[in-house]
């Protein structure tokens, strides 16, 4: 792990861990619950793991359609499948950080030092728990898909030449920065148009699939795993 990544890590580690007390009186208020408790309750990690899942399908849909050849979806028509999925990811990353035991900081040490040791400790523990909970054909399925993701990015983004398709004053241009590299005819534009959805809706299968795998097998795997410790430890 790399020094950089590893003090931005550390210090999004200490702002979360610093302001966890405070976010309950930051998020809406639910009747009695905040919204970090019913992050927290059973059902509502069921209705994430549903919507995880839906969100995979639609993606998948999505990605699809841009091989045809007819304009289906338009990234416009779709853009909520960027937040939604990362909100489902976003939300995973919570449950995770809650499952997740701390090793006790020290006095005096550094808080990076402490981060640093305890993502070690913990991916030397947790992943090769982690990969057993998930059945095989599914993790070799996550693991072509993660390949896919880079070969179809360098090849839309060579597809479109390192630029997007836009609309200025009426007329058809691919553009990169503000920069017009050339004009396009309206069949170009559209055709620019699906390479750039499918350039994005596979990012949205990656981040959709985690979380259907972590809150379909890895949190249960998990929980199931809790209580064989506390029932040897009575």
């Amino acid at each position: 792990m790399s020094p950089k990544i590893t003090y931005i890590g550390g210090y999004i580690g200490y702002l979360y861990k610093e302001q966890a007390p405070y976010i309950d009186n930051l998020l809406p208020i639910y009747g009695n619950r905040s919204i970090t408790s019913y992050l927290e309750n059973e059902e509502m990690i069921k209705t994430i793991k549903y919507l995880s899942i839906l969100l995979l399908l639609v993606s998948l849909a999505i990605h699809s359609s841009t091989f045809g050849t007819k304009e289906i979806f338009t990234m416009d028509s779709v853009w909520f499948m960027q937040v939604a999925v990362i909100a489902v990811f976003g939300v995973m990353m919570y449950v995770v950080r809650k499952l997740i035991p701390e090793r006790k900081r020290e006095p005096g040490q550094k808080y990076v030092d402490w981060f640093r040791e305890n993502m070690e400790s913990q991916m030397m523990d947790k992943n090769k728990f982690v990969i057993n909970a998930i059945p095989g054909t599914l993790f070799f399925l996550g693991i072509i898909a993660i390949i896919y993701f880079a070969i179809n990015f360098v090849s839309c983004m060579f597809s479109m030449e390192f630029g997007g398709p836009q609309i200025e004053n009426g007329k058809y241009f691919l553009m990169n920065h503000g920069k017009i590299i050339r004009p396009l005819t309206e069949s170009e534009f559209h055709k620019m148009k699906s390479f750039e959805l499918r350039l994005f809706s596979w990012g949205w299968v990656i981040f959709s699939y985690i979380p259907t795998l972590f809150f379909t097998f890895v949190y249960p795997a998990t929980l199931k795993k809790r209580e064989q410790d506390a029932s040897l430890n009575r």
